[in-house]
C-alpha cells in the first residue's frame, strides 16, 4: 500500500475516533447536566424559563467544544514541540550520510508541503493525489489528525468519487459504500475541524416542560401587571372622576372652615384687644 493510501486510511480511522470521543463526551455531559437542579428566586414565565434553558444549553455545548479543542490542541503542540515522528513518516524523515571512514550518519529532516516545512508548521498539507486521481476535500500534510481537521468530506457525499477512493483502497469491489445524504445543518465543503467544533451535531432539539417545572415550584399565590395605553373615554372619565372628588372633598373641607372663621370674627369682636399705652 502507497503511502498516500496509509495516510487517508489512518484520517478515516481518526475520523470515526473523533466521533466516538464526541459522542462519548456529549453523553457524559447531558448525564451530569440532567442530575443538576434549576433554582430561581421565584417562579419565571413561559418566555423567561425557556430563555433560561437555551442559554443554559448553549453554554453546556460551548462548554463540551472548548474542552475537546484545547485537548487537542494540547496534543498538537506536543507533538510539534517535541519533534514526535509521524508512524507514516509524513512529517520528519531519515537521512543516512555516509563518511569516508565508511561511518553512516542517520538523521531526520522535515518534510515539506509545498513552500511549509513541518519544522515550523504542523498544519502543512497539499491535496490528495492518489494513482494520479484527484479526491475533493481530502489532503495530505504533516500529521493526519491536523490535515483531517483542514480536509472536508465533499468527495463522501458523490457516489462517484467515492466509489473512485473505494477501488484505490481495496483491491476488491465488495460491499461497496454508499454516498451520505446531504446535511440539513452543515455544506458539503464545510470543514472536518468545523464538525469537531460543533460536535458533530447534526440538530439541536431543545423540549422542555413548563408544566411540570410550575407544579414543582408549589407557587401559593401569583400576582401580574399589565400596561395598556388609556384610550379618549378612559381619559374624560378619569377627569370627571378627578372633578367629582375634588368637588366632594371641597364639600367636606370648606363647610367647616367657614364655620370656624365665623366663629374666630365673632369672638374677637366681642373681645376687642385694648393697646397697652391706653391702660
Amino acid at each position: 500500500m502507497s503511502f498516500q493510501r496509509q495516510f487517508l486510511a489512518g484520517q478515516l480511522s481518526l475520523l470515526a475516533n473523533y466521533c466516538s470521543l464526541s459522542r462519548t463526551t456529549v453523553n457524559d455531559s447531558l448525564t451530569v447536566f440532567l442530575r443538576q437542579k434549576l433554582i430561581t428566586g421565584q417562579a419565571l414565565t413561559v418566555e423567561q424559563f425557556g430563555e433560561q434553558i437555551t442559554t443554559t444549553v448553549n453554554q453546556l455545548l460551548l462548554d463540551m467544544s472548548l474542552s475537546l479543542q484545547h485537548s487537542l490542541d494540547y496534543f498538537h503542540s506536543i507533538l510539534h514541540g517535541n519533534t514526535i515522528m509521524s508512524s507514516y513518516v509524513s512529517n520528519w524523515r531519515f537521512d543516512q550520510n555516509s563518511t569516508l571512514s565508511g561511518r553512516s550518519t542517520i538523521r531526520t529532516r522535515p518534510v515539506w508541503y509545498g513552500n511549509c516545512s513541518c519544522a515550523s508548521h504542523s498544519h502543512c498539507s497539499l491535496p490528495m493525489i492518489i494513482q494520479n486521481q484527484h479526491f475533493d476535500g481530502l489532503a495530505i500534510g504533516c500529521l493526519p489528525s491536523t490535515v483531517l481537521l483542514q480536509s472536508n468530506l465533499q468527495c463522501l457525499y458523490n457516489q462517484t468519487c467515492l466509489d473512485r477512493l473505494h477501488n484505490v483502497l481495496f483491491d476488491n469491489n465488495i460491499n461497496m459504500p454508499t454516498a451520505i445524504n446531504m446535511s440539513t445543518h452543515f455544506s458539503m465543503n464545510t470543514s472536518i475541524g468545523s464538525l469537531f467544533n460543533e460536535l458533530f451535531i447534526e440538530n439541536r432539539f431543545r423540549q422542555y416542560n413548563y408544566d411540570a417545572y410550575f407544579q414543582i415550584c408549589e407557587v401559593p399565590t401569583c400576582t401580574y401587571t399589565y400596561t395598556q395605553r388609556a384610550d379618549i373615554l378612559y381619559v374624560i372619565t378619569t377627569i370627571i372622576g378627578l372633578f367629582g372628588g375634588l368637588t366632594i372633598v371641597l364639600r367636606l373641607v370648606c363647610h367647616p372652615a367657614i364655620k370656624i372663621c365665623l366663629y374666630l370674627l365673632g369672638f374677637i369682636r366681642k373681645n376687642p384687644i385694648t393697646p397697652a399705652n391706653q391702660m
